[in-house]
């Protein structure tokens, strides 16, 4: 599945968005986080920051985004640690926050339960 999540042709559907979204909401079944998603929305988020969470849930990485965005990689990860901040997403062991903001993400744009 992660040659065809990084696929950005194909993920650029929204039928793949969605069943990529279902294959998260398996496998991030925990009751707890899935609540702490829910309640996260995109206030306060810029407009770029916006940007590259859709790029993000298009499957793409850092550096293909910098790419596609003709900014540097450097400028990416601000923009990402930024968006990880404002959804107030800390590190931890147990959650990959890459795969919490973009479900955070895909709820804000209009996918029914995305967790």
């Amino acid at each position: 599945m992660a040659a065809f999540v990084h696929d950005s042709s194909l993920s650029a559907a929204p039928e793949v968005v969605e069943a990529i979204a279902s294959a998260v909401r398996i496998a991030l079944s925990d009751t707890v986080a899935d609540d702490m998603t829910r309640r996260r929305t995109l206030t306060g988020i810029t407009n770029r920051e916006r940007e590259v969470l859709s790029l993000m849930a298009s499957g793409l990485g850092n550096r293909a985004i910098a790419q596609r965005l003709s900014v540097s990689e450097r400028t990416v990860e601000a923009h990402v640690k930024n968006i990880f901040r404002k959804l107030e997403l800390p590190v931890t062991e147990r959650d990959n926050r890459r795969v919490r903001a973009v479900l955070t993400f895909l709820g804000s744009v209009g996918l029914k339960d995305p967790c």
